[in-house]
């Protein structure tokens, strides 16, 4: 059995979607199934973490024609002589121009959306996004298209699963000491430094965790800034992740997949936008108490985040019950259930 994934990870578009399919891929791998990867050939495509985990991949021209895209996927997968029983498509850009195409040549066309802003015609379509309903749905999907809908579906690492249920025990939030820091795997815009550089001038008991990706533009400041201030610690690759997230009580950053690692893990977050079609999906998080959203990233004052900061960091009570709510919103369990779907 063989498995293609067309799925992208850019500078401009991050790692997440990558980020998730791997993960898929790499429960497949044990039970002796083939992945096979297909992306555009875009500046910051993360193909080392395609590598890192041993799966086969082919980069596309990088055409804004889905037409073309479609026929170039169809030729590699007949190049590359893959028998595909499942398509999986992971991209916002896709709909079903594209997916007329290559639902006949598999048994099961699988779309991971998270939008409900393009029509599809699929055999299965997964929307992880918290307390997504069947109606989000109405006239955008072919009749025999089956759902699967909400945080139930959220695939993260196994590791996440096996961290929690090893640290899901009360967080001390009395001092807080230690925060997480991500902002995409890429990170264009530079947000790491500068809101790490915020923190450490206005906290400065604070020690600082950041994360960032294979092809983070900004690693020199990074580097730079953790030489001048000793409370910083860094990783690269975010293949662990969810170890240094464990060591924090807190998180800032982003939106995305990781919205929901730290939630698995109990931890409460405040979270800033890069585009602005995370604002609906994110205040629908915060007023259900799973994470602190501020709104996209361009409209928010240095003053305004740091009295946000302020005043999360004080109200213990809120912090717990964050992390309850967060606890009870994901249970680990959805790469299980996304992979039996495959299957």
């Amino acid at each position: 059995m063989s498995v293609v994934f067309r799925v992208d990870s850019s500078n401009e578009i991050g790692g997440g979607h990558l980020t998730r399919c791997i993960n898929i891929a790499n429960q497949l791998k044990k039970k002796n199934i083939n992945s096979f990867f297909i992306l555009r050939d875009l500046q910051g495509a993360d193909v080392n973490s395609i590598e890192y985990y041993d799966h086969r991949y082919k980069l596309i021209k990088n055409s804004i024609d889905y037409i073309d895209d479609a026929k170039q996927t169809i030729e590699i997968i007949k190049e590359e002589s893959i028998k595909a029983d499942s398509i999986i498509v992971d991209n916002y850009e896709i709909d079903n121009k594209w997916e007329n195409l290559l639902k006949t040549k598999t048994k099961k066309l699988i779309v991971i959306d998270d939008l409900a802003n393009k029509n599809h015609n699929c055999h299965i379509l997964v929307n992880q996004v918290y307390d997504s309903k069947p109606n989000l749905y109405d006239g955008l999907i072919n009749n025999s298209c089956q759902l699967f809908l909400g945080s139930k579906y959220i695939f993260l690492r196994p590791e996440f699963n096996i961290l929690r249920k090893k640290s899901n025990k009360i967080c001390d939030f009395s001092k807080i000491t230690d925060i997480h820091i991500f902002f995409s795997s890429n990170d264009k815009q530079g947000l790491t430094i500068k809101y790490s550089v915020l923190l450490l001038k206005n906290f400065p008991e604070l020690k600082l965790h950041i994360s960032v990706g294979n092809y983070f533009v900004h690693l020199k400041e990074l580097k730079d800034l953790a030489l001048k201030y000793k409370n910083i610690s860094w990783i690269q690759n975010n293949l662990n992740i969810e170890e240094q997230m464990a060591k924090c009580q807190i998180a800032i950053g982003t939106p995305g997949m990781t919205t929901w690692e730290r939630a698995c893990l109990g931890i409460p977050s405040i979270q800033l936008g890069t585009k602005d079609f995370q604002d609906n999906v994110l205040r629908k998080l915060s007023s259900n108490g799973i994470c602190k959203w501020l709104g996209n990233e361009k409209y928010i004052s240095e003053e305004f985040f740091i009295k946000t900061c302020k005043e999360f960091f004080r109200n213990k009570q809120r912090l717990k019950e964050m992390r309850e709510i967060c606890l009870k919103a994901i249970d680990g369990k959805g790469l299980e259930r996304v992979i039996n779907l495959i299957l």
